[in-house]
């Protein structure tokens, strides 16, 4: 996101911008995020999973949704947002007790 918003920030107006974000967030393993980025709250929507793990997954998530608003908000600021195409693809996978019916 970091790169994602300096690239944005120096970028020539006269040519067209094409950015391609792949995140690997959230994915297995669930990994601890640093203290300051921890929700301060127990989330409980996992479906299953331990109160630890969906309070981990629930943070990781906040990092990635915190990264897309500074990447939308540079966006807004260089006046691009009116004229960009943001897509937002997901690979699907469910995780553990996620669950994907009907789709494989």
């Amino acid at each position: 996101s970091n790169r994602a918003v300096n690239i944005i920030k120096t970028h020539s107006m006269i040519q067209r911008l094409w950015i391609h974000l792949a995140y690997q967030a959230v994915h297995k393993p669930y990994e601890d995020v640093l203290d300051f980025e921890k929700l301060p709250y127990k989330a409980n929507f996992c479906g299953g999973d331990s109160e630890t793990a969906c309070t981990t997954y629930g943070s990781m998530l906040s990092v990635l949704d915190a990264g897309i608003a500074n990447v939308t908000n540079a966006l807004r600021q260089r006046n691009l947002w009116n004229s960009t195409l943001c897509l937002f693809v997901s690979d699907n996978g469910g995780i553990d007790s996620g669950n994907n019916f009907p789709l494989r």
